[in-house]
């Protein structure tokens, strides 16, 4: 028994302390120092605590579930996680988005089946914890009292939470909890329990009137339009039968938007950002999970309002923790949530039936669960507070439980034998991956490329560790490609010089192929594959109808992008191909026409083409372009320059009129022809690569 009480302590403790440090956690040694380690903390911790139920269900010697009016509506949404993993694009990245989901699902359950009703204020109370020290570091932040070493935490506005949007709504949402908190300190006959009650209100409110300020004044954040959001929700669910079910998968609603965004949001400041979340936590679980999870909300939603008005009066703190959960919930509906808010629901929802199980609620109650001689059945359900009086009943059940859970732990931490997926190798992975970058920083190309390939070797499912180490590779044959020329020059070039850039070059297309394969929605994988191709082009046999092919891919993953249309344009002007490129710089220029390195490249273009009629047309563009920057800079300056060189071209009587100068909205680029970042010297034997791959080959993984 006494190891059994020690179970239940430590239940507690892990739990309450998860609450108080999980909006406060972050890893500067992984790739994404704050959202990522709030994920791993959560996973991680949720394997500890059904670990340590599955020890409780065997020194209980029964198996105890308790039932919640919030049940059903959970195993639906964990239903409709997993089932939307089997239509997703790319389950890879889908997986790695859906298990801290699950296990921020889990949470809830553990919670209500690990602690008693009693245990409800030492919840309270590490919540309370948790949003002062958020307050407290909120208020330090602002006072430019920085805490932390980091260059990135010197900003005012810089939040452990993940940003100042997430600190808000997470604060608010413990507001009331905050007040419902005070108000029983005060009728306390404890007068610190009071003061420290009152002064937790205090810190919480304050802490969101100052980032409140700061979202409307210097860090307004950026967010996606309500109507791109509604767009780009309802779109996909057009795709088929099973998407409009069951959305396009975890994780996946960047590949939403690139795809579906309107072409009008190219007349905004948002026109050059790519959106990972939606407009509301809402619409982006209709976006992602479909019909079904967002009917799922709302019955959660439902059953949440029912649960409080059916059963009369309640006590100060129920009263709190439901405000909270209406607060977030609303939320949910106008804003986007992160991984912090989303697993608040969770743990809130929990926290919310430990306080309907202290009032006796009858929705709330516990089940015992046992198996029974086969002629009876297999599994027997009771009250736990009746005894079952046959003699049928087996105390294999919590064994079987705790084996169960067992397997369960090691899949997750260890993964499945011969596959190179597990909560520590990706931990493992990422560390690598984020010091391969601080290698690359400080210029030390061989530890880069050492860290990365041993991470590739440890977590192979990642999409983006394979573009990086792609990016990678073609760096460096771009260095040695450099070196080989100037060895060339002095006739010290080796044969093993030769082979190692070749190797490079394979590796660059090789691992660029692979990200397109693991996740080919993804319009950042197309254009770094054809990034690739376009700089081996004259080096590579066919690598420029591969640029060609992938950056068209890239185009039809993201059409309302005008970038993308400059690049496309600018491989054909690289392949002479003058009128294929004119016609995707003026896709450019209508998707944007206030964009001015549209209406450059366009303009050099028709400059190419040399004939009278093309040159005005060009003179035009440049004009356009003149009027489209600051009087003054260095770019207006620059195109000041080509305009008087190409008006001498033109013969004086058919100059081109100049253009009335447009409504400016867009902050301008550096004026550029779409060139290729860097190129590989072409080759007298071209060497053969492989072409990006088919859509079979990039749904294949």
């Amino acid at each position: 028994m006494k190891f059994l009480t020690l179970i239940l302590a430590l239940n507690k403790y892990v739990i309450a302390l998860t609450v108080v440090i999980l909006p406060l956690f972050l890893l500067p040694f992984t790739t994404d120092a704050i959202e990522t380690p709030k994920q791993l903390l959560l996973v991680s911790v949720t394997l500890l605590l059904l670990f340590l139920f599955g020890l409780k269900t065997v020194l209980e010697g029964k198996f105890t579930f308790r039932r919640t009016p919030f049940d059903l509506p959970l195993f639906i949404l964990a239903f409709t996680i997993i089932a939307s993993l089997f239509f997703a694009s790319s389950t890879s990245s889908a997986l790695i988005s859906a298990i801290p989901m699950l296990a921020a699902i889990l949470l809830f359950f553990l919670i209500i089946n690990n602690l008693e009703g009693q245990d409800k204020k030492f919840l309270l109370s590490g919540f309370l914890l948790g949003g002062v020290l958020v307050g407290i570091f909120t208020i330090l932040q602002f006072s430019k009292v920085y805490l932390l070493p980091y260059p990135i935490a010197k900003n005012p506005a810089f939040s452990l939470a993940g940003s100042l949007l997430t600190t808000v709504i997470f604060l608010i949402a413990l507001l009331p909890m905050a007040i419902a908190g005070a108000k029983s300190g005060l009728a306390s006959q404890k007068r610190l329990t009071g003061i420290l009650s009152v002064s937790a209100a205090i810190v919480i409110a304050v802490a969101v009137t100052i980032s409140l300020y700061q979202l409307v004044t210097t860090a307004r954040p950026l967010l996606l339009p309500q109507e791109t959001g509604l767009r780009t929700a309802l779109q996909p669910l057009g795709t088929n039968f099973q998407t409009a079910l069951f959305g396009t998968g975890p994780g996946s609603y960047l590949f939403n938007f690139t795809r579906f965004k309107d072409a009008a949001i190219n007349s905004s400041d948002l026109w050059n950002s790519r959106f990972s979340n939606s407009s509301s936590f809402f619409l982006e679980v209709l976006s992602t999970l479909g019909i079904v999870g967002a009917i799922t909300l709302i019955f959660l939603i439902f059953r949440l309002l029912s649960s409080f008005f059916k059963n009369g009066r309640h006590e100060r703190e129920t009263v709190g923790v439901f405000l909270s959960m209406i607060l977030l919930f609303l939320f949910a509906f106008f804003l986007p949530f992160s991984f912090l808010t989303f697993s608040l629901i969770f743990i809130l929802l929990a926290l919310y039936g430990l306080c309907l199980s202290v009032e006796n609620n009858p929705q709330v109650f516990d089940l015992t669960i046992s198996m029974v001689a086969l002629k009876k059945g297999f599994l027997a359900v009771t009250p736990a507070r009746e005894v079952r009086s046959d003699q049928d009943s087996s105390d294999l059940l919590p064994f079987t439980v705790l084996g169960i859970i067992i397997l369960v732990v090691l899949v997750v931490l260890l993964g499945i034998p011969g596959k190179k997926t597990s909560l520590t190798r990706f931990m493992y992975a990422d560390v690598n991956m984020q010091q391969s970058l601080v290698e690359w920083q400080n210029n030390k190309a061989k530890e880069t490329y050492d860290l990365q390939n041993q991470a590739l070797n440890t977590f192979t499912n990642r999409d983006s560790y394979h573009r990086l180490f792609s990016q990678t590779n073609l760096a460096i044959a771009t260095f040695k490609a450099q070196q080989i020329k100037t060895a060339t020059e002095a006739a010290a070039v080796s044969d093993q010089d030769r082979r190692d850039l070749t190797q490079l070059v394979q590796q660059a297309i090789n691992f660029g192929r692979n990200a397109v394969a693991l996740s080919p929605l993804n319009v950042a994988n197309w254009e770094n594959l054809a990034n690739v191709y376009r700089n081996i082009i004259g080096f590579a046999q066919d690598a420029d109808q591969f640029a060609i092919a992938s950056t068209q891919q890239a185009v039809a993953l993201d059409p309302a992008n005008p970038l993308l249309r400059i690049a496309l344009g600018g491989i054909y002007l690289q392949l002479n191909q003058q009128e294929a490129a004119i016609s995707q710089f003026q896709i450019a220029v209508n998707l944007k026409p206030d964009l001015a390195n549209a209406h450059y490249n366009l303009g050099h273009a028709w400059e190419n083409k040399g004939d009278s009629d093309s040159l005005k047309l060009a003179l035009s563009e440049y004009q356009t372009v003149r009027n489209l920057l600051p009087r003054g800079s260095d770019e207006f300056k620059k195109i000041e320059e080509e305009i008087a060189v190409l008006a001498n071209k033109i013969p004086a009587p058919e100059q081109a009129t100049p253009s009335a100068r447009p409504q400016v909205t867009t902050q301008q680029q550096p004026l550029q022809i779409s060139t290729p970042s860097s190129t590989l010297p072409p080759q007298k034997e071209p060497i053969e690569v492989e072409g990006p791959p088919t859509a079979t080959e990039s749904g294949s993984r």
